[in-house]
Parts: C-alpha cells; sequence; structure tokens
C-alpha cells in the first residue's frame, strides 16, 4: 500500500461593514492516509484529520456570520483542541472499471459531496458503487445512513445531521424547528452520466427517505469556433417532499408537502487556449423553496459562487459572469474572478425566503500558485471575496449577512 497526507495552514479574516464587527481565525492541521495494495480485487483505506486554532477571535452564539468558526466545531464554537476525525475508514472491491466502497468515505456529486473549502471536508458512511455500463457510460449509486458535516467532528445519523448549520424559518415565519424532529432512514443517491462526441449529460436522484426527493440533470456542449471553442450548459432541477417531509407534525417538518421547487441554470461560454470567459444565470421559479441540506456538500449550479448559496430561495434570480485562468504567464499560476447579482423575494415572503436573504452583489477573485506541475508539493491559493446589499436591500436590520468583504489565504502541503 501507500501513505499520503497534506499540511493545512488557513487563515480568514472577515470585516461586516455595517456593524463595524470584524472577525478573524488561523487555523492548522492535516491529515493522514494509508490506503492498501488491491489484493484479488480487494482494498482497504484509512484516514483521519486533526485542526489546531492557533489565534482567532473569541467566538460566541451571537456572530453575525460564522465563517471563522467552520474552520473548527460550527457545533460547538469554544472547542479549540479536539478538532480531530476519523474520516475514512473503508473496504473495497473492484473488478475491471468497477468498484464497490463500503463504510466512511468522501463522495463526490453535483449536490453532496466533500467540497473541502475549510480544514474538513463532508464525508459520509454508508455503501457507494462506480460501474462501467459501457464505453461512454458511467453509473454512480449508493445509499448512506451517517455523515460527517464540514466544521464538525462528530459522525450523526442522517437525520440528526440536518439542521446542524442552521434552520431558517418555516413556510409560516415561525423559526424551523426540525432537528432531532425529523426522522429518516438514509440517504440514497443514483446517476448516470455519458459522454457523446461533444456533449456530456449527467441525470441525478437524491432521495432522503421520508424527507424528500430531489432530480438534477445537467448538459454541457462544445464546439470549435475558429481559434476559440463555444461552451454551452444546462441544468435542471426538480424537488418535491417524500411523505411528509420529516415528520407527520407540519411544525416541526423540513420539507414542507404543498411545495415542489423548479430550477434551471444556464451557461454560455467562450473558451481560449488557457482561459474562458462566459455568462451564467440561475432562477428558481416561484412555486416553492429550493432547499437541501447543507450539512450534506454545496449545490454545483453554473452560478455557484463562495459564500454565495442560494439554496432556501424560490421566485429568486442569480446572474454571473465569470472569467478562469488556467495559466497566467507561467504556468505555475491559475486564477478566476466572478461578478455576480442574485435578486430574492422579500424578507418576510417566507413561503420563498427561508433565511430572509437579501438582494446582494458580489465579487470572488481566486489566485493559486503551485511551483510544480504534480499533485504532490506545495500550493498557495488567495481568495477575495465582497459582498454588498446597500442599493439592493428594503429592510435594513436583515442586510448585514450580505454586506462584507472577506480575505483567505490558504496553503497546502500534499504528499
Amino acid at each position: 500500500g501507500y501513505m499520503a497526507g497534506r499540511v493545512r495552514c488557513y487563515f480568514m479574516n472577515t470585516n461586516h461593514l455595517p456593524h463595524n464587527e470584524s472577525y478573524f481565525a488561523n487555523a492548522i492541521g492535516g491529515a493522514l492516509a494509508y490506503h492498501t495494495a488491491v489484493y484479488k480485487g480487494f482494498s482497504a483505506g484509512l484516514s483521519g484529520v486533526f485542526v489546531y486554532n492557533v489565534g482567532s477571535t473569541e467566538f460566541h452564539d451571537s456572530l453575525i456570520s460564522r465563517n471563522e468558526v467552520e474552520l473548527f466545531d460550527v457545533v460547538h464554537h469554544n472547542n479549540k483542541n479536539d478538532l480531530d476525525r476519523l474520516e475514512e475508514l473503508y473496504l473495497a472491491y473492484e473488478w475491471k472499471n468497477n468498484k464497490i466502497k463500503v463504510g466512511k468515505q468522501d463522495i463526490t456529486t453535483p449536490m453532496v459531496n466533500m467540497q473541502d473549502t475549510r480544514m474538513k471536508p463532508y464525508v459520509f458512511k454508508g455503501v457507494w458503487g462506480k460501474f462501467q455500463l459501457a464505453k461512454n457510460t458511467k453509473l454512480d449509486a449508493g445509499w448512506f445512513t451517517e455523515a460527517s458535516p464540514r466544521s464538525t467532528v462528530h459522525w450523526y445519523g442522517i437525520d440528526e445531521a440536518i439542521g446542524i448549520y442552521g434552520q431558517g424559518y418555516n413556510t409560516n415565519g415561525l423559526e424551523s424547528d426540525y432537528q432531532g424532529n425529523i426522522h429518516s432512514k438514509g440517504l440514497g443517491i443514483v446517476g448516470l452520466s455519458n459522454e457523446f462526441h461533444n456533449l456530456k449529460s449527467q441525470i441525478w436522484l437524491y432521495h432522503i427517505n421520508n424527507i424528500l426527493n430531489l432530480y438534477f440533470a445537467q448538459f454541457d456542449y462544445e464546439t470549435q469556433i475558429k481559434n476559440h471553442t463555444l461552451v454551452l450548459g444546462w441544468q435542471s432541477l426538480y424537488e418535491n417532499a417524500h411523505h411528509n417531509g420529516g415528520t407527520s407534525d407540519l411544525t416541526h417538518t423540513y420539507y414542507y408537502p404543498n411545495q415542489q421547487a423548479f430550477l434551471n441554470s444556464v451557461r454560455v461560454g467562450l473558451k481560449g487556449q488557457n482561459n474562458m470567459i462566459s455568462f451564467n444565470t440561475t432562477h428558481i421559479a416561484n412555486t416553492g423553496r429550493y432547499i437541501f441540506p447543507r450539512e450534506f456538500g454545496r449545490e454545483q449550479f453554473y452560478t455557484t459562487l463562495p459564500r454565495g448559496r442560494v439554496e432556501g430561495l424560490g421566485g429568486a434570480t442569480q446572474m454571473v459572469l465569470r472569467f478562469d485562468v488556467d495559466k497566467i504567464k507561467t504556468e505555475k499560476f491559475t486564477g478566476s474572478a466572478a461578478l455576480g447579482r442574485t435578486l430574492t423575494p422579500n424578507h418576510f415572503s417566507y413561503n420563498l425566503n427561508k433565511y430572509q436573504a437579501s438582494d446582494f452583489d458580489q465579487f470572488a477573485g481566486s489566485l493559486k500558485f503551485k511551483p510544480r506541475k504534480a499533485k504532490q508539493g506545495l500550493s498557495i491559493t488567495a481568495l477575495y471575496i465582497i459582498q454588498s446589499s446597500y442599493h439592493l436591500a428594503d429592510v435594513k436590520d436583515l442586510d448585514v449577512h450580505h454586506n462584507f468583504h472577506q480575505i483567505n489565504l490558504i496553503a497546502n502541503i500534499k504528499f
């Protein structure tokens, strides 16, 4: 077998302009993993992660935002030492181009994913299979009974994990109270992907037993235009409740049975040799709120930007102009810049606005330095984010969450 690991340092500083409050955090940690060699198709893996708080703002329950807390433990804000976690512990069997893993593991799908953008990723416990049905057709399928969300140190049942990151408001305007009151046997995922000439397609079903069903499809097409490539993309999502959305007591349910969500996201871009510029837009119909547990990953829509989720919204539109560069002067630098606007329903339209989100503008710029082409070695990333709703919000007391600028400096050493 072989050993692998990383050392990670993360500095974050968020300045909330309306309240003149500033938070910062310095985290350092690492991960160690051991994967056995494959013997008659069988293999096993084990990995763990540890984190230290080497200096941060004092965290309390009345924080305007929890970005800095998410580097450590969102469940216990004052936990600065006991931040280790067993991440992977699995047994795998593979044959030809197929593989099945049983145990604790990370997975990558459009809605449920590891999203390693803090100190710990999202990980899950269950069965996950990847099957090669044909030359260009793949099937992914799995069932999970436990999850350890990003920025936590414990493992939770699928129903217990939902609500750890906050619960927002229910459709009648009262604060939601579904954490610990909903019941589910697990999370099921099935995905089918195909490549046919210049068209890539994928279709996914997410089933959270007794809570919701989510159907997602994505189609990406590229065609050559002189010295450039035209990039077209379409994503579509439909979501409804399973049974009563979590519990028969609708005052404590997660997904209200009378709601359903329709979402479409579109991309039009032009790709050069080392760069791409694209215009992206996402629209959610006003038939209900698009909601999916934030504890299971981050949605991957064309307009998705750091700190700019649309989860919890209905009757909303998000637009993003994006520029990505794979090579800046030398191959050692890559970067991106994006400018977006998100239009939300009124704060008090609770049936379409779960977290009382305001309209906001956003800028996200990143620059990554990697001195070697290999996957291993040093990489340094700088990420700068600005959100502003000064000229868009209609209720000044509620726009604070969308008025900030944030600096992220991340260094990784992989080995």
